[in-house]
């Protein structure tokens, strides 16, 4: 149970420096973002992927400020 534990805690640490980056909109690009986070780029892009699909995230990257950032005012037409 203490590993279990311990595992939930460090995907919900790399969850929050994510989120934080983002938010800041300071994250470079996904081997950039990953070093930042301490994780692997595949890591980010499963986190990107479930910050999408299950928290409802619209987060997408921007290639001229190189950052992914979390797009706040989008309808689609």
């Amino acid at each position: 149970m203490l590993i279990e534990n311990d595992f939930i805690q460090q995907i919900c640490i790399h969850l929050e420096k994510l989120e934080s980056l983002i938010r800041e909109e300071n994250t470079g690009n996904a081997v950039e973002l990953a070093q930042k986070a301490g994780i692997t780029s595949s890591q980010v892009l499963s986190f990107i992927h479930f910050m999408k699909e299950a928290c409802g995230e619209l987060i997408w990257y921007d290639n001229e400020r190189n950052t992914y950032y979390y797009v706040t005012n989008y309808s689609e037409s």
